[in-house]
């Protein structure tokens, strides 16, 4: 439990949670479960994608070739998570016009 990853992920998918309630909150929604789930787990991925990324330019490890392939598979996780993040707070958003 003492994963720095852990814990921005965990604390990440919090924020995104309460940023998802209070603009729920704002249009007079009741927020969707599925959503909050989403971003928290978005949340949690985005810190395993910097994760990810931080490994394969760690000198103590042994990745070799794969290297890039990890750094290109972090990114697309990075950017997933964003997308996902994006696409459910900009969906809330259109609702408060």
């Amino acid at each position: 439990m003492n994963d720095i990853f852990f814990l921005l992920g965990v604390f990440c998918g919090m924020v995104l949670i309460v940023i998802y309630v209070v603009q729920a909150l704002r249009v007079k929604k009741t927020p969707d479960l599925a959503d909050g789930v989403m971003l928290l787990l978005s949340g949690a991925t985005l810190a395993t994608g910097v994760k990810l990324c931080y490994i394969a330019f760690n000198p103590p490890t042994s990745l070799g070739d794969d290297r890039t392939y990890i750094v290109i598979g972090g990114v697309a996780v990075i950017w997933v998570s964003i997308q996902t993040i994006a696409k459910i707070l900009a969906h809330m958003g259109k609702q408060v016009k």
